[in-house]
């Protein structure tokens, strides 16, 4: 929680800020490259993860964007 953050999201404001640091150091090494291109969260337990370290180098954690206008070739609804 920061003095930036409005008073409607404090309720929400759980995690600390140095998670966000230490998410940032894990991902910079070796050990975090099977998660290259995935959708992470700070407050993820990261030894869990590894541990389905499979599924995620299979596409789990992946986002795929859905076009919703027919542009670029996509067909929209």
């Amino acid at each position: 929680m920061t003095d930036a953050l409005e008073d409607w999201l404090k309720p929400f404001a759980k995690d600390h800020a140095e998670m966000t640091g230490g998410l940032a150091l894990y991902l910079s090494s070796p050990r975090a490259d099977f998660l290259k291109g995935s959708l992470v969260s700070v407050n993820w337990d990261l030894e869990t993860i590894e541990t389905h370290k499979k599924e995620v180098e299979e596409g789990a954690l992946q986002v795929h964007w859905i076009p919703l206008l027919p542009m670029g070739g996509g067909k929209g609804w």
